[in-house]
């Protein structure tokens, strides 16, 4: 898929928690995705 897009992990972190739950930082991880050119197709293909 990296001839066909750009792919970018962030790593983040969220907070969850609340009730009986104390307030806790969970990592987290977004990918983006930037075609190289406009054809999604290529993109949903790359990744199957």
């Amino acid at each position: 898929i990296k001839n066909r897009a750009k792919v970018k992990v962030i790593e983040d972190y969220s907070q969850v928690g609340g009730g009986a739950m104390p307030t806790t930082n969970i990592k987290t991880y977004s990918v983006a995705v930037k075609p190289l050119n406009k054809l999604i197709d290529n993109v949903e293909y790359g990744l199957r």
